[in-house]
């Protein structure tokens, strides 16, 4: 497997998007699932030991 840093742009294109599904979202379950994975991958992307380490956004 080749070694290759992480894209953080997708990550967060995909944290946006499931964002905004948790906007339009009518089920209340479904909506804090949609929010909370979200902000669990937007604090992963920041966190010192996620995909931006030497936090370089």
């Amino acid at each position: 497997m080749e070694n290759r840093p992480a894209n953080s742009s997708a990550a967060t294109i995909v944290a946006t998007g499931l964002l905004l599904l948790s906007k339009v979202e009518t089920n209340p379950a479904h909506k804090k699932i949609w929010s909370t994975a979200a902000i669990d991958i937007l604090n992963s992307i920041m966190s010192p030991h996620g995909i931006l380490p030497e936090r370089v956004y």
